[in-house]
């Protein structure tokens, strides 16, 4: 690979995180806009008003990460190893882990602090899952993804397995 390829391939990946970051804000802003809120925005930070949708807004952002992830993932079209694909994906997927261990390591933090803590860990669960699940399909590598639930006297359980 010549110098000009690497150079090119590292901007376009580059350039594919950043279109995962603007995605997921662009999340926010639309769940705002629809439920009538109006953010105020610093950097990446947004904040409503007391009485504004939060929890409907702090998810917006990361359905809009899985939404273009599975339209990444799915589109016949979509070259799934050009680096902006990869740089979109690689944000897609890092993000929601990232959120997910600084909430549980360091407590409340960004989109996550919308929630209560039952509802950030359930938040979480989905989150992740979604991300490696989005990364095992991207890689090639898992063979079969089952999703299960069942039904006990105690509780519902529910859970993917994955088959190499």
């Amino acid at each position: 690979m010549r110098r000009g390829d690497s150079d090119a391939g590292a901007v376009a990946f580059l350039t594919g995180m950043g279109a995962g970051l603007l995605n997921h804000e662009a999340g926010h802003q639309l769940a705002a806009t629809f439920s009538e809120d109006d953010l105020r925005w610093s950097g990446t930070t947004w904040e409503c008003r007391a009485d504004c949708n939060a929890a409907t807004i702090a998810s917006s952002g990361f359905l809009a990460e899985s939404l273009s992830s599975e339209l990444l993932l799915n589109l016949p079209e979509t070259p799934r190893k050009h680096p902006f694909v990869a740089g979109w994906l690689v944000w897609n997927i890092a993000n929601p882990v990232l959120y997910t261990l600084h909430h549980e390591l360091a407590g409340p933090h960004g989109d996550l602090k919308n929630f209560s803590r039952r509802e950030a860990r359930i938040m979480e669960s989905l989150l992740v899952a979604h991300a490696a699940s989005t990364a095992l399909r991207w890689s090639g590598t898992v063979g079969e993804i089952e999703p299960f639930i069942f039904a006990r006297e105690d509780g519902i359980a529910f859970g993917v397995a994955i088959k190499w």
